[in-house]
């Protein structure tokens, strides 16, 4: 039996993957990187802005350019996001999920990509620590390796105080499974539609559900 919930928060929480992909198109176009839709979905999902970077950009990319041109491209997204304004919700039954969990008090965290930049705007928009503390908001704070290295899903079973092993991770991206596999975690589930990322049914390891209206607590 699990112990405690850690969720992935964009592409799962917040279905905003075609956000991410307008802009990193639109980084694309601007510096002749010519990224496409399908790499970004198979190969770079989930994974942290400096090792995008690494892969896309400069292999040698220096840590202070980076952050500069990682800067650049969340400023990109969070513009498409503010645009949208009201249009902008959590994904279906997600509330509804962490209500229940909060109210069975629940041990459960966030364990995101997303820079401090994006995560503070989410806490403010989305009003994230009515369910979570602050400290079970995890976010890319160069501190760690990014997915698919195990490190903050062992990051948040650690600060759950609670062993890997008896954490349920929600997750939308191949990277996300990858890292939380590594974990050691008890089990995934991919919520498939915010990108109608296709997986393996078979891999009883991973349960497939279209929304959170499907999820199980």
């Amino acid at each position: 039996m699990s112990k405690g919930y850690i969720f992935d928060f964009n592409g799962t929480m917040f279905w905003d993957t075609e956000y991410h992909d307008e802009a990193w198109m639109a980084f694309s176009d601007k510096y002749g990187l010519n990224i496409t839709k399908k790499y970004l979905r198979e190969e770079l999902h989930g994974k942290v802005n400096r090792e995008i970077l690494k892969i896309v950009y400069d292999p040698a990319i220096s840590e202070a350019e980076a952050t500069l041109l990682s800067e650049e491209k969340e400023l990109i997204y969070r513009q498409i996001v503010h645009r949208l304004g009201h249009k902008i919700q959590l994904a279906p039954g997600v509330q509804k999920v962490l209500n229940k969990l909060k109210k069975k008090k629940t041990p459960m965290a966030i364990a995101t990509s997303s820079p401090k930049v994006n995560v503070d705007f989410y806490k403010v928009f989305f009003n994230l620590t009515k369910w979570f503390p602050e400290n079970l908001i995890i976010y890319d704070d160069g501190s760690f390796s990014g997915k698919p290295a195990p490190d903050i899903f062992l990051l948040a079973a650690e600060r759950l105080n609670l062993d890997p092993s008896d954490c349920i991770v929600v997750e939308d991206s191949i990277t996300g499974i990858k890292s939380a596999r590594a974990a050691g975690v008890g089990h995934i589930y991919l919520v498939s539609s915010g990108n109608h990322l296709a997986w393996d049914r078979s891999d009883t390891f991973v349960e497939v559900i279209e929304d959170f209206n499907h999820f199980i607590t």
